[in-house]
């Protein structure tokens, strides 16, 4: 594995990481219900966001570590 596509996998996988970080903060404040149901409305629709994000990152990245090999 050369340099690049090293880097390249570090990087994809701490974005990843902040967006597994993100699920789980707002997983933990929806249980607790210490805050509107306003907010709690909009934390349901960026974690969906934060999904899909997540997956738009895995198919580029396998798109582009299939392009580099």
């Amino acid at each position: 594995m050369n340099l690049e596509l090293f880097g390249f996998t570090l990087s994809t996988l701490g974005e990843l990481c902040i967006g597994y970080s993100v699920l789980r903060v707002h997983n933990q404040v929806s249980k607790d219900h210490r805050i509107g149901s306003n907010v709690l409305g909009e934390m349901k629709r960026e974690k969906r966001l934060v999904f899909l994000g997540i997956i738009l990152i895995l198919i580029g990245f396998v798109l582009q570590f299939s392009s580099k090999t």
